[in-house]
Parts: C-alpha cells; structure tokens; sequence
C-alpha cells in the first residue's frame, strides 16, 4: 500500500552553479546506463566537466538494484519475459529494486547542493515538482517513515519515502535515489508512467499501484505517443530552477571532451 505523502516541503535554494550540461535522451543496455552515471559522478568530482542533466530509457526491461540491496527474490536471477532475459543491474546509488519498463530515467550530477541528505533531496526534486505543476499535476513528497511491515519490501514502489514524489492520492509516480562523493551527489530516478502490470506483478508478486487520478492518466495517455513533450518540459522547469548557464552537448561530443581532459 503506497504511504500518505507528507504536506508539501519548500525547497531551500540551491548555490546555483555557473555552468550546466544536458545530455540528449539515449535508450541504451541497463550495464551501459549505470556505468554512464557512475562516469559522470566521477568526472563531475574530477573537475572535468560542469554540473549535468541527462534523460534515458532502457533498450530491454531490466531490474535495478540498490547499491546495498542483497536481499530479493531468487526468481529474479531466471526471470524470462516475452522469451528473453531480465538482465539485474547494480546502481551505484542506494535503494530498493526498480522494474526500467514503460518510464523515463533521470540523472543529475552536481555539487551545488550542501552535504544534508534530506535537504539535497528536497533542492534536487523540486525542478521536477516544478514540471509536472506546469502540466496541471501536483506531487508531495513521500514520508520519512518506513513501515515495520515494509522494512523488508525489495521493491522501490513499495513504498514512498521523503526521497519520493507522490500524487495527491498518495500514489508514488518517482523514485530517486543518491550516492555522494564528497560534496557531489548523483541523483537518478525513475518515473513511472506506462509500466506493462502483467511484467510488474511477475517481478514483484504484487499488483502495480493504480491512481484514479485524472491529470495523470490522460498524460500517461498522452506521452505514449510523444514522450518527448515531458523531457521538454522538465528540462525547462530544471533551466529555470537552477538558472545559469546551460549547454546541450552531444552524447559523443560528451565523451570525447571528458576522455580529452
């Protein structure tokens, strides 16, 4: 049962960085997503390059799992859907299991944020509150708390905790998750938008959280024909929450000026 989601929180300000970089959208393997974020943490920590913004997808629906997560169901070592493999991916990030099927993945990487946990979500999730307000559906943070009864639940959308982003109705639609080096965080999330529910109860043995709430369904309606339109509109609300100034580089031109340095 998703949690009640907590009032509103207001975010504090961000030390806004001089210089940003967003990365165009890729649908690439689970492996290479996770070792792309896990090479953008540690170049941002290097100096290499400035703080950057990057959506993607993933080529087959694949399972993620939390940096620290060594406790799942063994079926999910033999999972076999629509006559191919699950692949199991590490994140470098904490957190429970993810199903990457039917959403849209984000990273962030910056070291604008302080060094409190709790604060750095609020600042790095308020662009995305931002954006799906501009599109008429208002989220709430997830609570802090975490159930006795929900304390062993592998599954990410299990539960929503103050790192999440929920409905009115207290459905949880984003998950996100960090890992720090210093003071640079890399923060990426899933939001779930067309997920398949046979594939999820599969995974999770549990039915997929279902709103009624009617902004939403008509996005999810919308966005399975132009998913463009939502990377559009939150990388706006991110350009306008953030400020300063921002360059849209090439997925290899990116590569190329990081391996230079």
């Amino acid at each position: 049962m998703s949690a009640a989601p907590a009032a509103p929180l207001s975010s504090p300000p961000l030390a806004l960085p001089s210089q940003w970089r967003y990365l165009p959208y890729t649908v690439a393997a689970g492996t290479e997503q996770m070792e792309r974020d896990r090479q953008l943490l540690l170049n941002h920590v290097a100096g290499l390059i400035p703080s950057t913004l990057r959506f993607y997808g993933w080529s087959t629906p694949t399972i993620s799992l939390g940096y620290h997560q060594h406790h799942y169901p063994d079926h999910w070592n033999t999972l076999i859907w629509n006559g191919e493999p699950v692949p199991l991916v590490r994140r470098p990030t904490g957190g429970r299991a993810v199903l990457h099927q039917g959403g849209l993945t984000y990273a962030v990487v910056t070291s604008t944020v302080g060094t409190n946990r709790e604060v750095a979500y609020q600042k790095l999730c308020q662009w995305l509150i931002d954006g799906f307000n501009d599109l008429g559906i208002p989220l709430n943070f997830g609570t802090n708390k975490i159930l006795r009864s929900n304390k062993n639940n592998p599954n990410c959308f299990g539960l929503a905790t103050g790192a999440d982003l929920c409905l009115l109705d207290g459905t949880k639609v984003i998950g996100s998750a960090q890992v720090w080096r210093d003071s640079t965080v890399l923060q990426h999330g899933t939001i779930l938008l067309n997920p398949d529910p046979a594939l999820f109860e599969t995974v999770f043995s549990t039915s997929l959280p279902r709103t009624t709430f009617t902004p939403w369904l008509d996005m999810t309606q919308t966005l399975a024909h132009d998913a463009k339109m939502l990377r559009q509109v939150l990388q706006r609300a991110a350009q306008q929450k953030w400020g300063g100034e921002w360059q849209e580089v090439g997925m290899e031109e990116a590569i190329a000026a990081e391996k230079s340095e």
